[in-house]
C-alpha cells in the first residue's frame, strides 16, 4: 500500500507549499496529493480553500486576485517552519519541482464543487502535458461533471471519484465514467462492502483523512491502493516496520552498558531481523531506544545484574513473558497494567499507583473502580514488567511514555517513591530536558512558581519532586464530582495563569506556551498555582496565543467540558481577556504550533 502526502507534509510544513511537496520526497512518500483553483487572471494555483484567510495573512477569494496579487500573500500563517515568508505556489511549479522524481505519484484535485472556474480541465491537461506528465497524474474531484469532462478531453488521463461523509458513490459510477479509482474517506472506507467491491470489479481504492493506526492497518488488510494522510513518518512507521507499541528501554547494568552489550548478538540479530531500517549494517552508534517485535527468549541475559524496564505488547497475554523473564534469571517480577491513551500519553500503573493525577495519589476521575478492575484482568493489550535477577523489590511505581510526540522527542516519565524522572528515549530529546530547566529558573527568577528540576550530569534525565496536589483540571473535576466548583475561583485561577503569561513575555519576549491548566499543579490551602514541564517557548510569538490554549483546556475533557456548558465560561474567559474576536485564528495557531514541536 502506497503512502501519499495530503497537500504535501502537512504535519511538518505549510500545506500545498513548495516546502510542504518537497518535505514529502525527504520523507520517502510515494506520491501527494494537492489541490488546484483559477486565480483572477486564470493562472492554476494550489490551493484548498477558495478562500485565503485560514492558511495565509489576506483575506478574500482566490478567483478574485490575479496571480500577482496572490504572490504578495504570506502562505506560511502558522509559522511552522522557515522560511518565514512562503508564496502560494502555481500547479506548473510544483510539476517542475517533482517531476525529477519519477517514483512520486501526483493526485491533483480540481477544487469545482463550489466555484466553477471555467476551462479549468483544459487549463490543467495542457499544462500537465506540457510537462509530459499526464502518465503520473491522478485527477480527481468531487464534481464528477469534472471528471467526466475531463475524460471526454483526454481519454488516456486517469481519474478518481471523490466522496466522503453524505457523498457515496460506488465501483459502479466509477466505471460508467471511466474513472480508475475511488478516492474516499476512512469513515466511508469501513462501510459494508465498498472497497471490496471496487477493488472486486477492478477499481483502485485510494482513502482520505486516515488520522488512526486502526484505519492505516485497515486500510492495508483491506487491499487500499494508497492512504493520503497528514503525518508521513507516522504512517510508514506504523504500515513498514508492521509493529506494536512496543518500547525496549533500559537501565544501564553497569556503567556504559546496555541490553544490546549484554546480549551477544541476541537482541541486536532480532532487530536486524524484525526492524532493519533501525539498525544501519554499518552503524556503530547503538540508539538509545528502539521499537521492536516482542522477545520470546531472554536467556542472552543470563550472565547479567540488574533491573530491566520492558514495556511490550500481546494479543497473547503475558504469562509466556514471565516465564521465559524466570529461567533467564529475572526472578524479582513487578508487573504493572496499561492504560492507554489517557491525555494522549500510554500509561501503566501498579498496584499502588493507580490512574491518577499525573504524579499525584488520588485516583483519576474518569475511570470507576469496576472499569479499574477490567483493565488489570484483561488477558491481552500493553504490559510493563520491571525485572530484577537480585536485589530488592522493584522500586518503580509509574511510567507513561509520550505517544503524541515523534520517536525523536519522546520522553518516559518513571515515578520511584518520592521521585519523578524524565527520561530521553532518543538523543534529539536531550536538549528538551535542558530548555525545562533553563524555563523553570527564567519563571522562578520572575517570581512564577514552578517546580524545581535538576538536570542530571549525563544530560539524559532530568529528576523532580514527586507532588502528591492535583492538576489543575482534575482539581476543578473533583468540585464538580462534590458540586462545589466555584467560577470564582476558576477565574482566579485563569487570571493568574495569564497574568504569568504575560509577566514572563514582558520580560524576555518570549511565549511560554504551556503555561496552561494541565501544566500546573494546585495546592488549595494555600492557594497556590505550581507549572511543570515548561519545556516550549518561542520567541515573539504573541501571547495572546498562549491565553488561548490554556481557555481551550476546558474542551480537552468530556466531564469539564459538559459542565462548562451549563456555565458558559468558555465564553466567558474569552470575553474577560478580549481574545473572543480572533479566538479561532489564534487557536489554529496554538494548534499548528503544537503540531510542528509535538511532531
Amino acid at each position: 500500500m502506497q503512502i501519499w502526502g495530503h497537500r504535501g507534509a502537512y504535519s511538518e510544513r505549510p500545506e500545498n507549499t513548495l516546502h510542504a511537496f518537497a518535505r514529502a520526497v525527504e520523507l520517502g512518500a510515494n506520491g501527494v496529493e494537492l489541490d488546484i483553483q483559477l486565480s483572477k487572471d486564470g493562472e492554476i494555483v494550489v490551493i484548498h480553500d477558495e478562500r485565503i484567510d485560514r492558511i495565509s495573512n489576506g483575506t478574500g477569494m482566490v478567483k478574485d486576485y490575479t496571480l500577482q496579487e496572490l504572490k504578495k500573500f504570506n502562505f506560511n500563517k502558522r509559522q511552522i517552519a522557515e522560511p518565514k515568508f512562503m508564496e502560494i505556489p502555481t500547479l506548473s511549479e510544483v510539476l517542475e519541482l517533482l517531476k525529477p522524481h519519477k517514483n512520486i505519484s501526483i493526485n491533483i484535485e480540481l477544487k469545482t464543487g463550489i466555484e466553477d472556474y471555467p476551462q479549468i480541465e483544459e487549463k490543467t491537461l495542457t499544462l500537465v502535458k506540457k510537462h509530459e506528465m499526464l502518465e503520473r497524474i491522478l485527477f480527481s474531484s468531487f464534481n464528477h461533471f469534472t471528471m467526466q469532462t475531463l475524460k471526454r478531453l483526454e481519454p488516456n488521463a486517469e481519474t478518481a471519484l471523490l466522496c466522503g461523509g453524505a457523498i457515496v458513490c460506488t465501483a459502479k459510477e466509477c466505471l460508467a465514467l471511466g474513472a480508475k479509482a475511488l478516492n474516499i474517506d476512512a469513515g466511508t472506507m469501513k462501510r459494508n462492502g465498498i472497497v471490496k467491491d471496487a477493488i472486486a470489479q477492478g477499481v483502485e481504492v485510494n482513502v482520505w483523512n486516515i488520522s488512526s493506526t486502526e484505519d492505516l492497518l485497515y486500510a492495508k488488510n483491506a487491499g487500499v491502493n494508497a492512504v493520503i494522510v497528514n503525518n508521513i513518518v507516522n504512517a510508514k512507521n506504523i504500515l513498514e516496520n508492521q509493529i506494536h507499541h512496543g518500547i525496549l528501554c533500559w537501565y544501564p547494568f553497569e556503567k556504559k552498558s546496555s541490553v544490546l552489550d549484554l546480549s551477544n548478538g541476541f537482541l541486536t540479530d532480532l532487530l536486524k531481523e524484525k526492524c532493519g531500517k533501525i539498525l544501519n549494517e554499518n552503524s556503530t552508534e547503538k540508539p538509545d531506544y528502539t521499537v521492536i517485535f516482542e522477545p520470546k527468549d531472554f536467556s542472552c541475559l543470563q550472565k547479567s545484574t540488574g533491573k530491566l524496564l520492558l514495556i511490550f505488547e500481546s494479543s497473547t497475554g503475558n504469562e509466556h513473558i514471565k516465564e521465559a523473564l524466570s529461567k533467564a534469571g529475572f526472578k524479582k517480577q513487578k508487573w504493572y497494567y496499561p492504560f492507554g491513551n489517557h491525555r494522549t500519553t500510554l500509561e501503566i500503573f501498579s498496584d499502588n499507583f493507580m490512574p491518577n493525577y499525573f504524579f499525584g495519589n488520588k485516583p483519576f476521575y474518569g475511570l470507576s473502580q469496576n472499569e479499574i478492575s477490567q483493565l488489570k484482568d484483561r488477558r491481552h493489550g500493553c504490559y510493563m514488567v520491571e525485572a530484577l535477577t537480585s536485589g530488592e523489590t522493584c522500586d518503580t511505581d509509574y511510567a507513561k511514555i509520550t505517544l503524541y510526540r515523534k520517536s525523536d522527542k519522546r520522553f518516559a516519565t518513571v515515578v520511584n517513591y518520592n521521585t519523578v524522572r524524565k527520561i530521553a528515549l532518543h538523543p534529539s530529546a536531550k536538549p528538551r530536558l535542558k530548555d525545562v530547566c533553563e524555563n523553570h529558573n527564567i519563571l522562578n527568577k520572575l517570581g512564577i512558581v514552578t517546580i524545581p528540576v535538576n538536570l542530571d550530569a549525563d544530560g539524559n534525565s532530568a529528576s523532580m519532586p514527586r507532588y502528591s496536589e492535583p492538576v489543575l483540571w482534575d482539581y476543578w473535576l473533583e468540585k464538580i464530582k462534590a458540586g462545589k466548583l466555584d467560577e470564582n475561583e476558576m477565574l482566579s485561577q485563569f487570571d493568574y495563569i495569564r497574568d504569568s503569561i504575560f509577566k514572563v513575555y514582558e520580560k524576555t519576549k518570549k511565549c511560554f506556551w504551556e503555561l496552561v491548566p494541565a501544566n500546573a499543579f494546585y495546592n488549595e490551602a494555600n492557594k497556590q498555582i505550581t507549572f511543570f514541564d515548561q519545556e516550549f517557548s518561542t520567541e515573539n510569538l504573541e501571547p495572546n496565543i498562549a491565553v488561548v490554549r490554556a481557555i481551550q483546556a476546558i474542551k480537552y475533557q468530556p466531564l469539564l467540558d459538559e459542565w462548562n456548558c451549563a456555565s458558559g465560561m468558555y465564553e466567558k474567559l474569552q470575553e474577560r481577556y478580549n481574545v473572543k474576536e480572533n479566538f479561532g485564528d489564534l487557536l489554529k495557531i496554538a494548534h499548528g504550533r503544537t503540531d510542528y514541536v509535538f511532531g
